[in-house]
């Protein structure tokens, strides 16, 4: 991987200042790179001191796949941009597909989630499911994450990745960061933070995802028999009523049927898989059904409403015909397609030779990490498009297809050029120059010194509107007067606030705010004391009215947020309506008038 450090603005990145082409070793091996790494080489050529010479972009527009290229070095990198993004977006709508899977969130600007928010401004009612891995929050070398992290707000749907199985039961692969280490040695209790923001977040769903490539080695002895299926979906049902902010699984067998496969010894986590065989497709069809069965049965989990399953299954129509694609689909509520890795530096490259070891003069192809066409010159054909065909033509409906786009780059090293000085293997490359001028979804990290980072919300009405990323959305409860003091719902203020959770403790009638820097508030509704606790410290004060239910909302008075939670909240009457503006710091009269401007022009 790459060592990373961060640039000038927080959350960006680059790689260390051994350069980016002295970590030739990262690509070479066909690590997953950060997509962010690629972005900063892709807007920063030709930039004085952005330590990005040598490289160069080109787009091949056939197969919609945009590459960096250093010839210095011999280094070419293969990955997803703003632009072979929205060829994907536009064919999901125009095919009607369901949606896009994302692998992996902790890929994408995590401060800003520029690719994240491309996908929920172009594909509107359709899923965006993301990865979420749980050894992001150990990454040093990457953007380290943890589920408070996550865009809750633009997420259909999140797979906790990865569960694994031991003895014909679902585990998780490291007890300590998800649920039994304590918080006083370090521990996250990523399990307790999806519960947190299961409550303010309740129609994102979570699910539980097992397997990954690392963890494929016992699937094969757990679906061999009904006894053993019948052992897993057990533990499954009992496992989401004990953690019930999950809402699902999410199958990631690789794969059923495959070869041997021996353990990476590079990677100390993989344990191989063994050997599978042609059952391993009637059983893996059978757990899903069974699977699905016992749900449907469960008067506890129908109760909380439907329990979604879900399967990644390959992209090669090869694998895709061994398997059983049709009746995973039926018993699924969507599929994920991997619709990535469909080239890497674990392909051959350089000349091609004979059976007599003299070169051919033909050179293996560079082929890209997630096209989605294929070019006329790849032999294998392997691309999105194809993929996605191979499914419909078996009858699996549009509506259940996802398909991947990945926030990680592929690449080589050691690569050559050709007579016109192109990198080898690249058909019919776009002239190598600086980056296409490619329209964002959000600005640039930093384009404006003062940006308004505000929450508008028309008092009365459910529509919001936050002004940092063009981005409306609804609340569950309208701001509204009560007893002549406007109120607007607690988990909002806490998000604007920058909060790092919100809880509701029934019984005790209290609630308990955390905020970024550590601080906790813990609200009594009936008495109105508020207890700070920060440092180590514990202060006592009084909030001037006691926080109200309002349609089963817990909600605040304007006047007394700010002493809450430290944010900024104004109330502005203007043309007769008024607005509540919510934001971490004041803002100037001009700004919140441009931010109501902007939230009447979105309704």
């Amino acid at each position: 991987g790459w060592m990373m450090d961060q640039y000038t603005t927080p959350g960006s990145y680059v790689a260390s200042a051994y350069g980016l082409n002295g970590l030739s070793y990262g690509i070479a091996g066909g690590g997953q790179n950060p997509w962010v790494l690629c972005d900063y080489i892709e807007r920063n050529i030709g930039v004085s001191g952005a330590n990005t010479d040598g490289w160069q972009y080109g787009y091949d527009e056939v197969a919609e796949a945009p590459y960096l290229w250093n010839e210095q070095y011999g280094m070419f990198l293969t990955y997803e941009n703003a632009r072979s993004l929205q060829a994907k977006l536009d064919y999901i709508n125009s095919q009607n597909l369901g949606g896009v899977i994302i692998w992996e969130m902790s890929g994408d600007n995590t401060d800003t989630y520029p690719m994240t928010t491309q996908i929920h401004n172009s594909i509107a009612g359709k899923r965006i499911v993301g990865y979420f891995t749980n050894w992001a929050v150990y990454n040093d070398y990457h953007q380290k994450q943890d589920p408070l992290d996550l865009p809750w707000d633009i997420m259909t749907h999140i797979n906790y990745s990865f569960m694994q199985i031991e003895n014909n039961r679902i585990e998780t692969m490291d007890a300590w960061a998800d649920t039994t280490g304590e918080t006083d040695y370090g521990a996250p209790q990523m399990f307790a933070k999806v519960a947190q923001m299961k409550q303010l977040y309740p129609d994102t769903k979570v699910l539980l995802s097992v397997g990954g490539w690392t963890r494929g080695d016992t699937f094969y002895n757990m679906v061999s028999n009904p006894s053993n299926r019948a052992t897993f979906i057990a533990s499954v049902v009992s496992y989401l009523k004990q953690y019930p902010q999950f809402d699902g699984i999410d199958f990631d067998w690789e794969y059923p049927g495959l070869n041997a496969r021996a353990a990476d010894h590079d990677d100390c986590n993989d344990r191989g898989c063994p050997a599978g065989s042609s059952e391993d497709y009637v059983n893996y069809a059978a757990l899903i059904r069974e699977m699905r069965q016992a749900f449907d049965a469960d008067a506890t989990l129908t109760a909380r409403g439907s329990t979604v399953i879900t399967a990644c299954i390959p992209a090669a129509p090869a694998k895709q015909d061994v398997q059983p694609c049709v009746d995973i689909a039926t018993y699924c509520d969507f599929i994920n397609v991997m619709t990535y890795d469909f080239h890497g530096a674990f392909d051959p490259v350089g000349p091609v030779y004979d059976a007599n070891g003299n070169e051919t003069g033909e050179y293996w192809p560079i082929g890209y990490n997630a096209p989605l066409n294929a070019h006329p010159d790849t032999p294998d054909e392997w691309c999105t498009v194809n993929a996605v065909n191979n499914l419909l033509a078996k009858g699996i409906p549009s509506t259940k297809i996802n398909i991947g786009t990945p926030f990680y780059s592929r690449g080589w090293a050691g690569i050559g050029t050709d007579a016109a000085g192109n990198p080898v293997g690249i058909q019919d490359p776009t002239p190598l120059s600086t980056p296409d001028i490619i329209p964002d979804p959000d600005p640039d990290p930093d384009p404006d010194p003062d940006p308004i980072d505000a929450y508008i919300f028309r008092v009365g009405e459910t529509n919001a509107y936050w002004a940092t990323y063009d981005y409306a959305f609804t609340v569950d409860v309208p701001c509204q007067y009560v007893g002549g003091a406007t109120y607007v719902p607690f988990r909002v203020i806490a998000q604007a606030a920058g909060a790092k959770s919100v809880t509701y403790d029934q019984s005790a009638a209290t609630v308990t705010l955390v905020n970024n820097s550590d601080m906790t508030f813990v609200l009594n509704i009936g008495s109105r004391n508020c207890t700070v606790i920060s440092g180590g410290q514990t202060f006592e004060s009084t909030i001037n009215s006691a926080p109200e239910f309002i349609d089963g909302a817990v909600c605040l008075p304007v006047r007394d947020v700010a002493n809450v939670t430290f944010a900024s909240v104004e109330y502005v009457s203007q043309d007769g309506i008024g607005y509540v503006i919510v934001s971490a710091s004041p803002l100037s009269a001009d700004d919140m008038a441009t931010a109501i401007a902007s939230y009447e022009a979105k309704f």
